[in-house]
């Protein structure tokens, strides 16, 4: 009984940490989705102005997903 125990204990910590992952990732997809927007409309408007924190991010983003 106890190696059960055990197990689900651990079950549940790879639970827990999975769904850390998945929040994080949650917020990386979320963060790259305003990320285009912000790049598309300021490619439609020149006039608006897209910092270059986000223009640098945004690359790296798209970099990112390029090595996966």
């Amino acid at each position: 009984m106890k190696g059960a125990e055990e197990l689900g204990e651990l079950l549940f910590e790879c639970s827990k940490r999975n769904d850390k992952v998945l929040d994080w990732y949650n917020e990386a997809l979320a963060m790259l989705s305003l990320g285009i927007i912000e790049l598309t409309e300021a490619l439609e408007h020149p006039e608006i102005f897209i910092s270059e924190e986000t223009f640098n991010a945004l690359k790296e983003a798209v970099k990112c997903r390029e090595g996966s």
